[in-house]
């Protein structure tokens, strides 16, 4: 039975240690989420695929410590009138103050009379900001650390049960001599 434990609590110590390794090894070289004072993005040529009424409709979405502070819609050929309609709707100020999850969650319905144009701004906002938010997943490194933690804990464990039973051997070996 102890001989049973102690291999069970080994096998266990080494199979957590190996998944907190390879978790580190999958996420090597992504950053911290540690957002920027002011950071400028640029939805091309990401979104490239997303075509508005004529073609694509870049924008530039300006970020403060991680929430969207502006988006100007930069030079473009789309028509005019009715890129006028999605200004005059205001519809790149209802992502202002989200962070990138809530934007990549946020409901918007396209610009009645400029489906088109605003339906390309809203779809690259969303994908922007989602490749921004996967780069910069903070869930990893609490992760992680929790995995080094368990794998630490096992093997602290591993070893002080390990001890222990050999001491209740040899005190049950000496009473029997």
């Amino acid at each position: 039975m102890a001989k049973t434990f102690r291999i069970l609590s080994c096998v266990a110590a080494v199979a957590l240690g190996f998944f907190a390794v390879m978790f580190a090894v999958e996420n090597m070289g992504k950053e911290p989420y540690i957002p920027l004072a002011q950071e400028e993005l640029y939805t091309q040529p990401l979104c490239g695929e997303i075509i508005g009424y004529n073609d694509v409709v870049p924008l530039k979405i300006n970020m403060e410590h991680g929430i969207i502070s502006g988006i100007e819609i930069l030079e473009n050929r789309e028509t005019p009138s009715y890129l006028g309609r999605v200004v005059e709707d205001g519809l790149v100020e209802r992502f202002y103050g989200l962070t990138p999850d809530e934007a990549v969650s946020l409901s918007v319905d396209a610009v009645s009379g400029a489906t088109f144009t605003s339906t390309a701004i809203i779809r690259s906002v969303k994908m922007t900001m989602a490749d921004y938010a996967e780069a910069h997943d903070p869930g990893i490194w609490g992760w992680q650390l929790l995995g080094v933690i368990c794998s630490a804990m096992a093997i602290v464990i591993c070893s002080i049960v390990t001890a222990r039973m050999r001491k209740n051997i040899k005190m049950s070996e000496n009473q029997n001599m």
